[in-house]
């Protein structure tokens, strides 16, 4: 299928205007992505409107009517699967303030109006915000700090009554050639104990490879939701080969169920101006099965990619 097709307008800073097929990504993917490492890249039939007004201050809004998901509308598929595309009646407001000498400050509402053959169940209301930044110690030495809140219920047809929350904080630090750091990142659940129905605070529309472990376990949220205590270390090896390794620690987010571990390691190298080769390996255990999800967070899974990519 055709993957953009847009017209936009732009005057100065003040207004650029974009309407059709387009790519859009917020911040950092976790609520509104293009899953753009996917074979089949997420994008949105929408009207997107973006304004710089000060030489600091982004502001954005959207209204999205189709999103063509990584999954495609293939043949096939039953009439009620989840994965089809979603219609959409939805609307994104982004606001950013970059003129804070420690980090930006940013402030969103995304009311997602969602369906597919599935139903309205992924339609949500999301408030939040974050602040993040870096400063720097040495010429050799940076610190690098996020922390982030959200709030959401249910929103327009979605059938389902409920409140959950987002947090997540992250710090890390750079001594080239080495970066590491670590997190603490929940979303949240409308229940407080173990009674049937609750429901787990959803990212329907965001890059979800990127976040909760490689190997995909929770690209949607449990019920009880989900703690990930996670923990990263990237070194430079010779030769301008960049080695990345990831932990999780996965836990619900009500009920006590413990969800496993998962180890993610990936490399890439360059090769003249055109070139990249990557390699990706996620090992996920999982450990204790809560109702409808034991089927997958009860396993062990092993993933493995080979890639190669031409730009030009």
């Amino acid at each position: 299928e055709i993957n953009q097709a847009w017209l936009s307008y732009n005057y100065t800073n003040w207004v650029t205007l974009k309407g059709g097929r387009q790519r859009i990504v917020l911040d950092n993917h976790r609520f509104i992505g293009d899953v753009g490492w996917r074979q089949n890249m997420q994008t949105y039939d929408a009207g997107t409107i973006e304004s710089k007004p000060l030489p600091d201050l982004s502001l954005m809004y959207g209204y999205v009517w189709d999103v063509h998901r990584p999954f495609g509308d293939v043949d096939g598929l039953p009439a009620a699967s989840p994965n089809r595309d979603f219609d959409s009646s939805s609307h994104l407001i982004n606001v950013a303030y970059s003129g804070l000498k420690l980090g930006r400050f940013v402030g969103y509402s995304y009311l997602l109006d969602l369906e597919n053959g599935a139903g309205f169940a992924n339609s949500c209301a999301t408030y939040g915000g974050y602040f993040a930044g870096a400063t720097p110690v040495h010429e050799l030495v940076s610190l690098g700090y996020r922390a982030e809140f959200a709030y959401q219920t249910d929103y327009k047809d979605n059938p389902q009554d409920y409140a959950a929350e987002y947090y997540n904080i992250e710090a890390s630090a750079t001594v080239k050639p080495v970066s590491f750091g670590g997190g603490y990142e929940v979303l949240g659940t409308d229940s407080d104990d173990n009674a049937p129905g609750s429901v787990g605070f959803k990212t329907p529309l965001a890059t979800l490879h990127a976040f909760n472990g490689w190997a995909d376990m929770f690209v949607a949220t449990p019920a009880k939701g989900l703690q990930d205590i996670y923990g990263f270390v990237q070194v430079m090896l010779p030769h301008d080969i960049p080695i990345r390794a990831v932990y999780h620690k996965f836990e619900a987010d009500s009920g006590g169920a413990d969800f496993g571990y998962e180890y993610d390691v990936m490399a890439s190298k360059k090769f003249g101006k055109h070139w990249t080769a990557l390699v990706k390996y996620a090992y996920y255990d999982g450990k204790d099965p809560l109702g409808a999800t034991a089927a997958t967070v009860a396993s062990d899974v092993h993933k493995f990619w080979a890639q190669v990519e031409f730009n030009f």
